[in-house]
């Protein structure tokens, strides 16, 4: 069974926030988790998927595939099934919060 791993976007530092399930913290990693959970921000999963680099793939990541077409990745079971039979063909280039400008279309 591989492990639950999450991150959320913390804004005060403005930078992503990784938590696996059942994994313990250090005090100053707690006050970060509290922070984090009561600023209403949302969790992100990794999706048990890899890039073309072998980058772990979590939701709010911004892929491109081969031919250049750019999408989200959200957390719903066509998606996912799409995803997984395109992983090996697709490069992570950004997420939702660092390069939302990612997702414009191309002019």
């Amino acid at each position: 069974m591989r492990e639950i791993t999450a991150r959320a976007w913390y804004e005060k530092s403005q930078s992503w926030v990784y938590f696996t399930l059942g994994q313990g913290f250090t005090d100053e990693g707690l006050e970060v988790y509290r922070e984090v959970c009561l600023s209403g921000t949302k969790w992100y999963q990794y999706t048990g998927l890899k890039d073309t680099h072998d980058k772990e793939i979590f939701e709010g990541d911004i892929l491109e595939n081969e031919y250049g077409r750019r999408a989200s990745v959200k957390w719903d079971f066509a998606s996912l099934a799409a995803l997984q039979k395109q992983s090996h063909r697709a490069t992570i280039i950004g997420n939702i919060y660092e390069t939302p400008e990612l997702l414009e279309s191309k002019v």
